[in-house]
């Protein structure tokens, strides 16, 4: 049975590459480490607006607006 709970959808892009956007237009891209019930995500190997960056980067959840699997 398909689930199409948010929090299935993300499960199932851990390891994988995604694309988030926060509410003040800041784009991140990288790999999904792990995110947790407040939807503070952790991601790897990340560029953001372009702009690579270093070593992993948490994210706080109240910031995001939008989530992409790539």
């Amino acid at each position: 049975m398909k689930s199409d709970r948010p929090f299935d959808s993300l499960v199932s892009c851990i390891g994988n590459q995604i694309t988030i956007q926060t509410k003040d237009n800041v784009t991140y891209v990288g790999d999904l480490v792990s995110f947790d019930i407040h939807l503070n995500v952790v991601l790897d190997n990340v560029s953001e607006n372009s702009n690579d960056l270093q070593g992993k980067v948490l994210i706080r959840g109240d910031t995001i607006s939008i989530v992409k699997h790539i």
